[in-house]
């Protein structure tokens, strides 16, 4: 069995960054559904408010999108040859 080539290596790298970007994305849409479906369920009227929890997952949001960043800066150092 001979060992990888370099140029496999990166593509196996960037597939598996491309699959944890995909991921971020599903994490993304999830968060943003629940957050409507908490903006939908506030009556301040009655009291029913929840600022900490849409609070925390707009912040998630955040983090999550700046670990996409990441990746994305990641694939591209690769593709450049930069980050091997």
């Amino acid at each position: 069995m001979t060992a990888p080539s370099a140029e496999e290596s990166v593509s196996e790298q960037i597939e598996a960054l491309d699959r944890e970007i995909a991921a971020f994305d599903q994490m993304i849409s999830e968060h943003r559904t629940s957050i409507a479906t908490l903006m939908e369920r506030e009556d301040p009227q009655q009291g029913i408010v929840f600022p900490g929890e849409i609070f925390s997952l707009r912040q998630d949001v955040l983090r999550i999108r700046t670990e996409i960043q990441f990746r994305r800066n990641r694939i591209n150092r690769l593709r450049l040859g930069y980050d091997s």
